[in-house]
């Protein structure tokens, strides 16, 4: 426990930094751009991300799990050829678009969308890059990490956002992980020449067949889950507009601040001190559950009511009259947000006991569930606050049937 928590403070501190600077610069983006442009901008990245998972086989999962360094580094280079190859193809399948496009054969894309595949990999080689780092129990360097990426990320949309740059947020976004995949293979000790080399020695068949299960299993159920994520955006995107999915968007960005802060901290520390327990047979998985659990309880329930009582009152004076009904969609999130802060941290739980299949049903069955919630509350009428509503209750009942999961895996495994 005392090594969690050591880690989860070092990276704690870099996120919050870096946290606290996307909170600083929101009010001048919220001038910079309009709720349409959020809304493009939330679209791309929720595909990219959804993309990004599935193209990575999910091998930054393998990075952190491998039985060593060398086979994580083996699997990081193979997530990255799996990410450079899907994504060409899905770069030849936007190059046919843009001929259609200039030929009067189909209706001209935005021009941002153009930038899906080089965000996918850029992102995913963030992910893979971020896994062997925090593996490695470099955990301040990680959270330095985190500063450097939420810093770029702000200096340059605010930047090509003052120029008015064509997408401006995109760019931004795609600057900020390529700066955050360079700094973390560097102090991370990834090698690209050695890795590769390394990759070709070993042979790519054995790596290939060696972390079959994360592609074939657990990418698909990441796919779902991801979907269950991001499935809002684009229904809200697709049935409202962009300016609704833009208000959306912009709302799920102040409130992942908070869900950072601890969540992504925790849950790349929990990881490996469960996989690192399971490894010398510690027999502590249980325990370090538990503790784990109290411990974002307190913080879930902080957050979801602060969250509640202050969101329809800030949001006005702080970002401006267009993002009014941005701070009650952020008042309807708030029982979904303490509940994800609660439970994502512990999901990987299921992962590294082997539990992929029941992580599985609970995926698909959380984006069926999402998608017809919210395409029933459209139905019967709701406007977008009304919405965001039924999708935060949905989630609340989900992440509560994901944490009995969770537990159960760990009562199962005898830790």
């Amino acid at each position: 426990m005392r090594r969690l928590l050591a880690g989860v403070v070092k990276i704690g501190a870099g996120v919050a930094a870096g946290q606290l600077i996307v909170i600083l610069v929101s009010p001048v983006l919220s001038r910079l751009f309009d709720p349409s442009e959020f809304g493009i901008y939330a679209i791309i990245v929720s595909v990219s991300a959804m993309l990004m998972v599935i193209l990575s086989g999910r091998l930054d999962l393998a990075v952190a799990t491998s039985a060593n360094n060398r086979q994580a580094r083996e699997a990081a280079m193979l997530g990255a050829c799996y990410l450079t190859a899907g994504a060409t193809a899905i770069a030849i399948v936007f190059l046919v678009i843009a001929v259609g496009s200039a030929t009067g054969l189909v209706d001209t894309l935005a021009v941002e969308y153009f930038f899906i595949p080089v965000v996918v990999v850029f992102a995913g080689l963030f992910e893979l890059s971020s896994a062997y780092l925090v593996r490695r129990g470099r955990y301040g360097q990680a959270a330095w990490r985190s500063l450097i990426l939420n810093g770029s990320l702000a200096g340059s949309q605010v930047g090509l956002g003052a120029f008015s740059f064509p997408a401006g947020l995109t760019v931004g976004y795609l600057l900020s992980r390529v700066i955050g995949t360079v700094y973390s293979a560097r102090v991370g000790g990834l090698s690209l020449a050695r890795d590769v080399r390394g990759l070709r020695q070993t042979g790519l068949g054995v790596v290939v067949k060696r972390t079959a299960h994360f592609p074939l299993v657990v990418a698909p159920s990441s796919l779902l889950n991801t979907l269950g994520t991001q499935a809002p955006i684009l229904l809200f995107g697709l049935l409202l507009g962009p300016a609704a999915a833009g208000l959306f968007g912009f709302a799920q960005r102040i409130l992942s601040a908070p869900a950072a802060l601890l969540g992504q901290s925790l849950a790349q520390v929990y990881t490996a001190e469960t996989a690192f327990s399971l490894r010398n047979m510690q027999g502590n998985s249980r325990s370090l559950f538990l503790k784990t659990s109290l411990l974002l309880l307190i913080a879930g329930a902080t957050v979801g009511l602060a969250v509640y009582f202050l969101s329809p009152l800030a949001f006005e004076p702080v970002f401006g009259d267009a993002w009014v009904e941005a701070g009650l969609i952020a008042q309807a999130l708030s029982l979904g947000v303490g509940a994800q802060l609660i439970v994502v941290p512990l999901s990987q739980t299921m992962i590294v006991h082997g539990h992929h299949r029941a992580q599985f049903y609970w995926d698909a069955s959380r984006f069926i569930v999402v998608v017809v919630v919210i395409l029933g509350a459209f139905a019967a009428g709701a406007d977008a606050s009304g919405m965001a509503w039924a999708f935060s209750i949905s989630s609340f009942a989900a992440y509560a049937a994901l944490w009995c999961l969770c537990f159960r895996a760990v009562s199962l495994s005898g830790g």
